[in-house]
């Protein structure tokens, strides 16, 4: 004993480390638990303000445990300052005043209760508990718990516990020592650390483990009898997914409401079907509109045939201008030559499209000069062919779903008679027809 103590007062205060970890467990017939947890802290040679205690939140079988009623004192009472948080999967428990530091070693008491944590199987329930956490990093050297089942908070019913078992190490390790009552039943027990539990003398079951790494801790088992705890009901069992479920029923809310939107107004209607060939376009449409009733939403490419267009109707020339290079490559450019006024055009997306080639001042442009700057106020004038195809009733609505009126649809089947008979009609014979 006094070489013991001789060492322990020499390793005192060289490293940061827990002198004792003491976790007593209360398991309840509501299936909660209470948890006193006793640690004894030393800074070492360093300055802190505190601890973090990590919780982890669910139980072996995955239900999510509700932390709650936290108490911190010291070893006489007095309260410390903490507060608490969920991180990721861990309840996490800041005790310390983050104004003060300290050096040296310091008591916590920390109190605790949480629900739903026993694990219920179908010929025994268990609690399944890591008393210390594995976060922790600094050395534990000794680490103990206690676990007793309570019918109430003074009687204790050791005769219900099964079986028991205690883990030890990092996260996920192996080394375990499996009992029953005191009584080994395992094997090559001169490699492992964790003790035998046994009974003490308030009819408990108590694991001891002499040392902790960083990063390890120490885990418990006890299986006892069914019956001591009351079955879960179905509102225990589904109350963790009610997050969930709540989600997963707003998505159906809102993805039926879009079906349904789109099944009434985002459809176009059906149409005759027959498809007439047809020698002309419908209503005067520029070609702009023919690609939006065609396909929708007209698109950057279509830009050229309305800029042809609107050349056959005499508001601008195209000339086009031959080019050598070195007098060996040739290569073309075009000139476009403003003829008359365009404020009276009858479209606001072609009077867009002439304002954006010529500007305000100018009356002549190079389509080479418009190169990587023309288009990009192309979305501007999709946005405006798309206005006018509503206004003129080609289209119900131009939303997430664009749908077509029933004069849309008549106007694509026209286009596609249209379509038909350019396909197979030579172009010599279609003078005086278009």
């Amino acid at each position: 004993m006094l070489a013991f103590l001789s060492f322990s007062n020499a390793q005192a205060g060289t490293e940061e480390a827990i002198w004792n970890f003491d976790s007593d467990i209360i398991v309840n017939t509501d299936n909660s638990i209470d948890v006193t947890e006793t640690i004894v802290y030393d800074t070492g040679p360093l300055e802190r303000h505190g601890i973090y205690r990590d919780i982890y939140q669910y139980s072996s079988v995955g239900y999510k445990m509700k932390i709650e009623s936290v108490e911190v004192a010291d070893e006489n009472g007095q309260p410390y300052i903490f507060s608490t948080a969920e991180e990721g999967k861990n309840f996490r428990i800041k005790i310390g005043d983050p104004d003060k530091t300290f050096t040296g070693q310091k008591t916590y008491v920390i109190k605790y209760h949480a629900t739903k944590a026993v694990a219920q199987f179908k010929d025994f329930d268990e609690i399944y508990w890591n008393a210390t956490g594995n976060e922790w990093p600094m050395p534990i050297y000794e680490a103990n718990a206690s676990v007793l089942l309570s019918s109430t908070r003074m009687h204790y019913e050791i005769e219900k516990v099964l079986q028991s078992a205690c883990y030890f190490g990092p996260k996920g390790s192996p080394k375990h020592l499996k009992t029953n009552f005191g009584h080994s039943t395992g094997s090559n027990l001169d490699w492992l650390d964790c003790s035998i539990p046994f009974e003490d003398k308030d009819g408990g079951m108590e694991f001891r483990e002499i040392s902790l790494g960083v990063n390890e801790g120490l885990t418990i088992a006890v299986g006892f009898k069914k019956g001591f705890v009351a079955p879960y009901s179905k509102v225990d069992r589904i109350s963790d997914y009610f997050g969930l479920l709540v989600t997963g029923a707003l998505f159906l809310i809102i993805f039926f409401s879009i079906f349904l939107y789109w099944y009434k107004k985002g459809r176009d209607p059906k149409g005759t079907g027959v498809i007439v060939p047809q020698y002309d376009v419908p209503d005067n449409l520029t070609p702009l509109e023919v690609a939006g009733i065609m396909s929708k939403r007209a698109g950057a490419k279509n830009i050229s045939s309305e800029i042809i267009y609107l050349a056959e109707q005499g508001y601008l020339k195209i000339n086009e201008i031959p080019k050598n290079i070195l007098g060996i490559f040739k290569s073309k450019d075009y000139e476009l030559l403003k003829l008359k006024d365009f404020s009276g055009l009858p479209n606001i997306f072609d009077q867009k499209l002439l304002n954006s080639l010529f500007g305000e001042n100018s009356s002549s442009v190079k389509l080479s000069s418009l190169k990587n700057k023309f288009y990009g106020e192309a979305k501007v004038m999709m946005n405006a062919v798309s206005d006018a195809l509503l206004n003129k009733g080609y289209y119900r609505n131009f939303g997430i779903f664009p749908a077509r009126s029933e004069k849309g649809v008549t106007a694509k089947e026209y286009l596609l008679g249209l379509k038909d008979y350019l396909a197979v009609t030579p172009f010599s014979d279609r003078a005086g027809k278009i």
